[in-house]
């Protein structure tokens, strides 16, 4: 597949329509403020406030799109927005956007993977069947629903395991079972966890995975595609959860392997990438290392990770402007990126993820707002406001915040991330 993206030597500014993007989260819009790009933004439907004024400057237009409609009547809708602003090209910025951002670039005739591609990266079962057909490493599984044999056919996996709906992300549903005899219960708590995306999807047997838990650490992958190329540019280390509900903790990059297991990585990405399709644009691979020490795929989201958080990750490490290869790729630019033998690694950086700590009705939390006067802190993110209700996990209410820095060392960073352990605290009703 080929592009001629939008001309160079046009006096008119290359646009995006970015589904999605948090406008709290400032890096796409300031990417694309340096590359001269402009955005037609389509935002989530939790920042309706917004207002025109709070927007930044390279946003030219904000779409209001129904979710709720028919998805080819929404391709259709947002096509007609395509046409009519001239747009060059399109970003998923959320999972619930990676299907639409592929049919509507199918559709106009953008760059973009293909829709078979991104229907399989939503389906955790077809996803990992995929897999397990191309030779990757795959921990043994079965997917369906409840009402179709799905306990039947996951008596013959090895306990412990972990069960998920095939389409979530973030933790949302995610459970780990001791014993085959305790999978109902954990079946029909996933489910529930599930029902209200279910309900707005109007799916009436939520189908979900239950697949071997494999013990060893967990390991993020950002990566860009370009015509059919994938170029890693960052591996980092994301704990070593154990369940029961895998609450996320931290995100530490440069991750601390030695080079030949970070060689078997970097083929297991890029092999994944090519047999899958995955052509071009911005993804976010997680894995856990296995039996024999061997990396896993567990998920590959066709996005920036973490609504952009990802972004952060890449560029306080390496030095690259992540967004800004991203939206070059998006409108059929080669990036500058794909040029590079190699990326260098110039700095530690990280993500502490504020974990829940309970379930209630959400007040503060207690020594964040003090952990954003470090030298070696970019940026403190605050998503919760107070009254916000959290529920009880396998059920996902979101993260009460985030703390982003970057350090000299990864030694500096793993230190930093262990005092936060102890010095922040979320308070409830």
């Amino acid at each position: 597949m080929t592009f001629e993206g939008a001309n160079p030597g046009s006096t008119k500014r290359p646009k995006v329509l970015a589904l999605h993007q948090r406008t709290s989260l400032a890096w796409l819009f300031n990417s694309a403020t340096a590359a001269g790009f402009d955005v037609v933004l389509v935002p989530l439907d939790a920042e309706k406030s917004v207002s025109r004024d709070q927007l930044p400057p390279c946003v030219t237009d904000v779409v209001w799109a129904d979710y709720t409609q028919d998805l080819d009547r929404l391709v259709g809708f947002l096509a007609t927005v395509i046409a009519e602003h001239a747009i060059d090209g399109v970003l998923a910025c959320h999972e619930d956007s990676v299907a639409l951002a592929a049919r509507l670039a199918e559709a106009c005739g953008l760059p973009g993977i293909s829709p078979a591609t991104a229907d399989i990266l939503r389906d955790k079962g077809t996803f990992r069947s995929a897999l397990d057909d191309g030779g990757l490493n795959v921990p043994r599984f079965a997917a369906g629903t409840a009402e179709d044999g799905l306990l039947e056919a996951s008596a013959s996996l090895r306990f412990p395991a972990v069960v998920k709906p095939v389409d979530g992300y973030s933790s949302a549903g995610v459970i780990r079972v001791d014993r085959h005899q305790l999978l109902p219960e954990a079946i029909a708590s996933c489910q529930e966890a599930a029902r209200p995306l279910r309900e707005q999807l109007g799916i009436t047997a939520q189908r979900l995975v239950v697949e071997e838990f494999l013990d060893g650490v967990e390991l993020a992958v950002e990566s860009l595609s370009y015509a059919g190329e994938t170029q890693i540019l960052a591996i980092g280390f994301k704990g070593q959860p154990a369940g029961p509900y895998f609450e996320e903790s931290v995100y530490q990059a440069p991750a601390r392997l030695d080079e030949e297991l970070l060689e078997l990585v970097r083929n297991e990405v890029v092999s994944a990438h090519r047999h899958l399709g995955i052509d071009w644009g911005p993804t976010h691979t997680e894995l856990r290392l296995g039996p024999g020490g061997q990396p896993y795929i567990l998920e590959i989201g066709g996005r920036v990770g973490g609504s952009g958080v990802s972004h952060y990750i890449v560029q306080a490490s390496t030095g690259v402007d992540y967004f800004g290869e991203v939206l070059a790729a998006a409108v059929g630019r080669e990036p500058e990126v794909m040029n590079v033998a190699e990326i260098l690694t110039l700095a530690a950086a990280g993500n502490y993820i504020v974990q829940c700590q309970g379930s209630g009705v959400f007040q503060e939390v207690e020594g964040l707002s003090e952990i954003g006067t470090d030298p070696r802190v970019d940026l403190v993110v605050s998503t919760m406001r107070r009254g916000h209700l959290v529920k009880p996990y396998p059920e996902f209410s979101g993260y009460p915040g985030f703390v982003l820095s970057r350090h000299d060392d990864i030694d500096d960073l793993e230190v930093f991330h262990r005092q936060l352990d102890d010095r922040i605290k979320v308070v409830f009703q």
